[in-house]
């Protein structure tokens, strides 16, 4: 008697191990067997995007870098999709969004309320005596990491357009068997990983051999008649409402921020047809 509860309380625990298997865990690197030596070594010269898609016998396994802060905010902020398309066109039915694009963030100002104030706000943004202010560079970094504090503290929604029925999942939280995450590198650098199963791109298309293209692209920042005053307010503070700068400074502020702001407004658009070794 004591051996069959004994054999029943190990069968309990080897299910249940298996069953959480089911569900994603973070960060996706660490699972199905992610390819040691992934390094992104095609560049778009346009979004200063690095990328690669490598495969097993089971999956796509996608690798996004990049260390273009307009392109790190573009994808954060306003969203990015990877579709997938059997006849090695650009056609955007089959794919799935993450992250998704903050509420109404294409219509917010720039700089906007809510998550958007105080992007770049360090707590030595003011400038200190033995300091001062924060130089651009430190500006970007700070801007990056309240970003990605801002999108680890939400859910992570995955939309799904083309794979069946359901629209939107939480990873971490409802099966999936794509599994998809953002991490910060230490070079200041926003990688993206994906593993999509091959299985699930071949079940939407009659095409069942042969090459794919593939498609990244984020959403951007539409900008409305009153950008210009709108400016001001990103980064939290203004452009040169900081008496500590000088005048150089004020104006090496403003000329990135309005080149950003340029930036920002053009989406990333990379369509490639990987190699399938």
């Amino acid at each position: 008697m004591k051996i069959r509860s004994l054999y029943f309380f190990f069968m309990l625990i080897l299910m249940s191990a298996c069953a959480k298997k089911t569900l994603p865990v973070y960060p996706v690197k660490t699972i199905n067997n992610w390819p040691e030596d992934s390094k992104p070594c095609n560049f778009d010269s346009v979004s200063n995007v690095y990328f690669e898609m490598q495969r097993d016998d089971q999956n796509l396994y996608l690798h996004i870098k990049t260390t273009e802060l307009a392109t790190q905010m573009k994808i954060l902020r306003h969203g990015l999709s990877i579709y997938f398309d059997p006849n090695e066109g650009k056609k955007e039915s089959i794919g799935f969004t993450f992250p998704v694009a903050l509420p109404d963030s294409l219509a917010r100002r720039f700089g906007g309320r809510g998550e958007g104030r105080g992007e770049g706000r360090g707590e030595n943004e003011k400038g200190d005596k033995q300091n001062g202010p924060p130089n651009l560079e430190q500006m970007q970094r700070r801007m990056l990491q309240r970003m990605y504090k801002n999108f680890s503290e939400r859910p992570k929604e995955m939309q799904l357009k083309g794979f069946g029925d359901k629209k939107s999942i939480i990873l971490g939280k409802d099966p999936s068997d794509i599994q998809v995450d953002l991490e910060l590198g230490a070079d200041n650098s926003l990688n993206y990983y994906a593993v999509i199963p091959i299985q699930k791109i071949k079940a939407q298309s009659e095409k069942k051999k042969g090459n794919f293209s593939v498609g990244i692209v984020s959403g951007y920042l539409i900008v409305d008649e009153n950008s210009g005053q709108q400016m001001g307010g990103f980064g939290g503070g203004g452009l040169g409402g900081n008496p500590q700068m000088s005048e150089e400074e004020r104006t090496k502020r403003r000329e990135f921020m309005m080149k950003l702001m340029e930036q920002m407004t053009r989406s990333v658009k990379i369509w490639f047809v990987p190699e399938m070794k």
